[in-house]
């Protein structure tokens, strides 16, 4: 049992570490699209759209960037269960 909760730690700990990273650059294009909105823009579907865009870009690259985090993750964490068992 001692081993599994070992295991399980690491694991969740790394999952955690990378879920907050992604949130926070999530909010970040979230911040960028609020700093582009100006008063009035509700009514002016162009420029509501340019900020859409402008956060789905934002999103996108951001996803992209996170996915190729996840080799890395995962070798850290076969890392780190290898150091367990030895």
């Amino acid at each position: 049992i001692h081993y599994s909760l070992a295991v399980s730690h690491i694991v969740l700990k790394e999952t955690e570490q990378f879920q907050n990273r992604l949130n926070r650059a999530m909010m970040d294009c979230q911040d960028e699209a609020r700093d582009l909105i100006k008063p009035g823009m509700e009514n002016d579907p162009r420029q509501l759209t340019t900020v859409e865009n402008h956060v789905l870009k934002c999103m996108s690259k951001t996803v992209d960037n996170h996915v190729k985090l996840l080799r890395p993750m995962k070798d850290r964490i076969v890392g780190q269960l290898k150091e367990l068992i030895k």
